[in-house]
Parts: structure tokens; sequence; C-alpha cells
């Protein structure tokens, strides 16, 4: 399964939805958080350590950032806006696991593609902190969406940074998965290496 801007968008608004929130607003905002977020990461490099037969080339398929905990963006996200603005509003605890549920189940269907040498046949397992996703790029892409659907708040800059910003260190700094590598190994002994692959 892969991830797409309109999925991200639909899943972040239901979350949202079913929490009880409505608004004018609320499907554009879902819209540039959602859709910033998963164009900013379709895409995005990672790199892997393999084991099985070589020699190689081998190619490599797996499904899933795994090992993502969606309390510890939930709570990151609280304590940055909280020591941001001074305050936690009434919503912001469910704001904060609305974001983290969906941003865990979305990296969670994401497919993995790779290339790897020497390894023909094996495994390969993504390196936890390898994932190629800049927050800075993460926020323009998210604030930019956001601006162009009239969001002209002064903190409206502020809400992409913090998200973009904690999604990186808190969600994608400690993912990893494996991908399943196939070809034909040539003559076909163990050995180890090295793969990098794409999210889409």
């Amino acid at each position: 399964m892969t991830i797409s801007t309109g999925g991200w968008s639909g899943a972040l608004l239901s979350e949202f939805t079913g929490r009880g929130f409505s608004g004018s607003k609320l499907s554009e905002f879902s819209s540039a958080i959602g859709a910033g977020s998963a164009s900013s990461v379709i895409g995005a490099s990672f790199t892997t350590v393999d084991v099985g037969s070589v020699v190689g080339p081998g190619a490599g398929v797996g499904t899933g950032i795994l090992t993502l905990v969606a309390t510890r963006l939930r709570d990151a996200l609280v304590s940055s806006f909280t020591s941001r603005f001074g305050s936690a509003g009434d919503k912001l605890l469910d704001t904060a696991e609305a974001v983290a549920d969906t941003f865990v189940s979305q990296l969670g269907a994401v497919t993995l593609s790779s290339t790897h040498t020497p390894v023909a046949v094996g495994v390969g397992t993504l390196v936890v902190g390898s994932i190629g996703v800049v927050a800075s790029s993460w926020d323009s892409a998210m604030k930019s969406l956001g601006d162009g659907a009239g969001f002209i708040g002064d903190k409206w800059p502020d809400v992409t940074e913090i998200i973009a910003e904690e999604c990186v260190s808190e969600l994608l700094g400690f993912g990893s998965g494996s991908v399943v590598i196939s070809g034909t190994p040539v003559p076909g002994v163990p050995g180890a290496g090295v793969g990098s692959g794409t999210l889409s």
C-alpha cells in the first residue's frame, strides 16, 4: 500500500471529526497538515543494513515505518505548543492525539522500495535515523498549503514549525522497518551489505 496526499488529509480530518472538532476551516486545516506531510514523506530516502546471500544486486520491497509510538509524538507536541504559546487550550491534547495517531497510521502503510549490493536474496533492516526528511522542508510544505487556503493568523507559522520539528525528531527519528530482498545470487553464499531506497 502507498500513501497519498488525499489519503493522509482525509485520515486526519476523520481523526479530528471523531474527536468532536468542527468549523468552516477544519477541512482546509486537515488538508494543509495532511497533504503537506504526505508530500514531505513521499520520495524520502532511507538506508538499510542487509543479510542474506550474495552476490547481487537485489531489489527490496517492504511495508511500513515501524517502531513508531503515537504517545511519544503526542506528548512532544503538547509540550512544544505549551512552551511556545504559554498555555494549553482545552483542545490541545485532542489535536496532538489526532495528528500523532494519523501520522503513525499513515507511516505504517508506506511502501519501502530499495536496491541492495551485494546481497541478492535476504532481508534489509532500515537504519534508525536514516530517513531523509528535513523539518524545514516539511514545515514549508504545510505552511504553503495553509497560506493558499487563507490562513493568515500570526500563529500559523508556529503551528507548522512545531509539527514538522517534532515529527522529524520524535517520530521519524525512531522509525525502522524491513524489506525483503529478491534477486539471483551468484554464486549464492552467505553475506552482508547495505541498501538504499525511497518511501512511497
